[in-house]
């Protein structure tokens, strides 16, 4: 194995460990993930978003479903969705006020329930963008199952 100082082709350079493996007469060169176009990576992740794309669609038509069934308008709900952050959240708020429990009520089990992506922020803090408006739209994007897909593969701690 050899380590090589190579053009990424986006004109930066890239480090990267390259194997080099003579059989027949003919060389082979494998390089590691570092010196791959970042559509690949983009494209894996899309790959594996694919059956959560499909599980979140009908999360939102099963919330769709509850939401009408306790007389919460179309735009309660879609206001609910947008501003709930966790979909199990959403579910707990909806169950409470449908069963005459006050607002209070359901503020308070969906701080619990949400409470959860304290140590999810915390471990995803240090990959974040520095600039705080980006910082805060990233981390719209922080939910159990971006984090992961995010973190597949990984070993435990």
């Amino acid at each position: 194995m050899a380590d090589a100082f190579a053009s990424d082709g986006w004109g930066a350079g890239v480090e990267a460990d390259i194997d080099l493996k003579v059989s027949g007469g003919r060389a082979a060169v494998r390089q590691n993930r570092a010196m791959r176009h970042p559509s690949d990576s983009y494209r894996e992740g899309v790959v594996a978003a694919i059956p959560l794309a499909i599980a979140v669609g009908a999360f939102g038509v099963s919330f769709g479903v509850l939401a009408a069934g306790a007389h919460l308008g179309g735009a309660e709900a879609v206001l609910m969705s947008a501003t709930t952050f966790g979909g199990s959240a959403q579910f707990a708020a909806v169950a409470v006020l449908a069963q005459g429990g006050g607002v209070a009520t359901a503020v308070v089990a969906v701080a619990l329930l949400n409470s959860r992506y304290l140590p999810i922020g915390a471990s995803v803090a240090s990959v974040l963008h520095p600039n705080q408006l980006r910082r805060f739209f990233e981390a719209q994007l922080v939910v159990d199952e971006s984090w992961a897909i995010a973190h597949r593969g990984e070993r435990p701690l």
